[in-house]
């Protein structure tokens, strides 16, 4: 355990120092000021259409996307806290009540740090008037999210989440594009049962799941949000039994440029 957590450090201290070259990109560098949105059901195959799209990334893809994934900073702390990524085989109610709420904590305390949690971007903590995107100001903003100082250096990002809120990412969309950035979102569908299969399998593997309900949820929120999003992004991308993930390909080439 303490030499995967020695590992992690050192990767985030590589990271940090990319990141910082990056920070001095130019302006004519692929990737600078665009963001590609992920939406997809957990279960949906959304990691494996990234690697097919990006190859195998880190930190950044090779075209110099910084990936935005509270998932990363989520698991870190499962590992830290000795906590199972599935809930734990043979446990009692009392038991499994415990590890949802311990993991429940954790998964919020990873959201709010990566990318805000619920709210999103924050307009204020960018300098932007919150009124304009149908949010009250604050007086006490609390530090930028890691997704915001990003922002702030004008990184080319993909931000790797469901997108099953649409209303925050339109938001952020409006908020990004306002402050120069192109945008675009790639959208993975697959059928629930299938959904459901890939995240018992990975399960199985050692991989972390989420509960059949909440799972249900966010792919029956999808299949509203991403009629939506096909019709407000103007570059919007979906991979499904009909739509190879080699059209979305192309279209991010082209989005990129």
């Amino acid at each position: 355990m303490q030499a995967a957590i020695q590992k992690l450090i050192r990767r985030a201290i590589r990271d940090v120092l990319l990141e910082e070259c990056l920070l001095y990109e130019g302006p004519h560098d692929p990737g600078r000021l665009k963001a590609i949105f992920m939406a997809g059901a957990p279960g949906s195959g959304k990691g494996t259409a990234i690697r097919a799209i990006f190859g195998d990334i880190g930190s950044f893809t090779a075209q110099g996307l910084k990936v935005v994934n509270a998932d990363t900073l989520f698991e870190m702390l499962m590992k830290r806290e000795g906590l199972s990524m599935s809930p734990p085989a043979g446990a009692s109610k009392e038991e499994l009540t415990q590890w949802r709420k311990e993991t429940s904590t954790l998964q919020q305390r990873a959201l709010g740090k990566v990318t805000g949690g619920s709210p999103g971007i924050s307009a204020q903590r960018l300098g932007l008037d919150p009124a304009e995107y149908g949010v009250k100001p604050k007086k006490n903003l609390g530090p930028k999210t890691q997704l915001e100082r990003y922002v702030d250096g004008r990184l080319g990002l993909l931000i790797d989440g469901t997108a099953t809120n649409y209303d925050r990412i339109m938001r952020e969309k409006q908020i990004l594009e306002d402050l120069g950035y192109d945008t675009m979102m790639v959208a993975v569908a697959v059928p629930l049962d299938q959904a459901m299969r890939q995240n018992t399998a990975r399960g199985k593997e050692g991989g972390r799941t989420v509960h059949p309900m909440g799972l249900r949820q966010q792919w029956e929120k999808l299949q509203q949000n991403i009629p939506r999003y096909s019709r407000y992004f103007q570059d919007f991308a979906l991979i499904d039994e009909d739509n190879p993930a080699e059209d979305a390909i192309s279209a991010v080439e082209r989005f990129i440029g």
